[in-house]
């Protein structure tokens, strides 16, 4: 087998290139994969804070998982929101995608209305959502006022504050949704509408065996992405509700934060962290296994 010798200049653009990327790559280890191991070991010791050294204790913090009620509550809450936000996130973004996908003045400036919460911070605009909010003083239940139409308690209450957080969200993550899925119709060549058209087809019957279908791999991307994405809600729930009221809105991420920072229990909020990663990673799998299968070309 012969060996291909590499130029001296082409040396040097390797160590260039190399040289850029590396403070990147050495802050991502730092920051993302050094924690990301380090919850794995930390989930089976009982860390002491006060000293900064734990103390090996094996599987005894997932042991009081199965007896943790507020553990299984917040699991309940983050799988219900999930359950709820995620297929409304999808098909309110694909349904705006379809609409600023056709021509018409003003469209790019459209497009950038409803993709600029997303590129604002997520505690700034739910601090504003929160006074939005407000049952005395908010914006929202004084035009309900003016409109004569009934008040809502929103955050307050305990059946309406997930729902309210849902809003939110979908308000504020909707842009992400819709640029991916407009990404993705424009990547459909015309001439297959073109071809359905002069067979007769209309345009729901050209979404339905035209759009859909080539517009699945994008699906399952943003399926996957908004499902991580709800899973690890944290944000907007800590600062609109602090997963109040009576814990109606305690998702899990913010379970495990609380037993970190409020009671110190390091080693118990990294087995929490934990089994919220295999739970993750599960659903992402069971997305990938049902919805991967079918593979699509545009050719």
């Amino acid at each position: 087998m012969k060996v291909r010798n590499i130029s001296s200049l082409e040396k040097r653009r390797w160590i260039t290139a190399y040289l850029f990327i590396a403070p990147i790559v050495i802050l991502f280890a730092m920051f993302r994969v050094y924690p990301f191991l380090f919850d794995f070991v930390l989930a089976f010791m009982k860390w002491n804070v006060f000293k900064n050294k734990g103390t090996w204790v094996g599987l005894s913090n997932y042991a009081k998982l199965i007896h943790d009620d507020t553990f299984f509550h917040s699991l309940k809450i983050t799988l219900l929101y999930t359950l709820i936000y995620t297929p409304i996130e999808i098909i309110v973004g694909l349904g705006v995608a379809l609409l600023l996908n056709v021509k018409f003045l003003g469209r790019s400036f459209c497009r950038t209305i409803f993709f600029m919460p997303y590129i604002f911070t997520s505690i700034a605009t739910a601090a504003i959502w929160t006074w939005l909010y407000d049952p005395t003083s908010g914006l929202i239940n004084a035009v309900l006022e003016q409109l004569h139409l009934p008040t809502c308690m929103w955050l307050q209450g305990e059946k309406t504050a997930l729902g309210s957080i849902i809003i939110y969200t979908l308000w504020r993550e909707m842009g992400y949704s819709m640029i991916i899925f407009l990404a993705g119709l424009q990547g459909i060549p015309q001439r297959y509408y073109e071809a359905a058209r002069i067979d007769g087809a209309n345009k729901f019957q050209s979404f339905i065996y035209i759009t859909l279908p080539l517009l699945t791999p994008i699906v399952l991307f943003v399926l996957v992405m908004v499902t991580i994405g709800s899973f690890g809600i944290f944000g907007p729930v800590y600062v609109m509700t602090g997963g109040g009221p009576a814990d109606a809105t305690l998702v899990l991420v913010l379970y495990m934060y609380r037993l970190g920072f409020r009671y110190l229990k390091f080693g118990y909020g990294a087995a929490v962290g934990v089994m919220f990663f295999i739970l993750t990673l599960i659903v992402t799998i069971v997305e990938l296994k049902i919805l991967g299968k079918r593979k699509v070309s545009y050719y």
